[in-house]
């Protein structure tokens, strides 16, 4: 795309460009470390304090897999327990 047909673009195009930007880096740096985002997603709450899984699964009711990522973070044993303590 030369720079002038890049300028005609409607806001749509950019905020559609800037959103795939921002998933292929969140990609890569996810699949650097093992995990997919959903895992992420699932992770950020209760890597500050202590949250019930309910309570992650319910913030999180809108995206799609929530519960099976807890699932198989659980089976790789990357879900926090009582015991767990987070380092950051």
């Amino acid at each position: 795309m030369t720079e002038q047909s890049a300028e005609r673009q409607p806001i749509g195009w950019w905020l559609e460009t800037a959103d795939a930007r921002i998933e292929q880096a969140f990609e890569d740096v996810f699949k650097s470390q093992s995990i997919t985002r959903r895992e992420w997603q699932v992770l950020e709450p209760v890597s500050r304090a202590p949250v019930p899984e309910s309570e992650v699964l319910q913030k999180l009711v809108a995206f799609a897999g929530a519960q099976d990522a807890v699932d198989e973070l659980r089976r790789r044993g990357c879900w926090p327990t009582a015991r767990t303590e987070f380092r950051h």
